[in-house]
């Protein structure tokens, strides 16, 4: 399986956010996107990140799947 990173985008615009590195962020906390302005609740990026991680790793599996059993018709 290969290494993959998701980059946390703006619910609003779809922009990369870029967060303040030097903080740790907690449930609630806001991260303003710098390109349309709108303050996205931290939580919520999280939470999208785990659905495309998990939709992520769920097509990596399939296609190792398909790959394997290909080998043995």
């Amino acid at each position: 399986m290969n290494n993959f990173s998701i980059a946390l985008a703006c619910m609003f615009c779809d922009a990369e956010l870029q967060g303040d590195t030097t903080i740790q962020y907690n449930d609630g906390d806001l991260i303003t996107c710098h390109n349309c302005g709108m303050d996205n609740d931290y939580t919520s990026l999280i939470e999208i990140a785990k659905e495309k991680a998990l939709e992520i790793c769920s097509n990596e599996i399939k296609n190792e799947l398909n790959t394997i059993f290909k080998k043995f018709k």
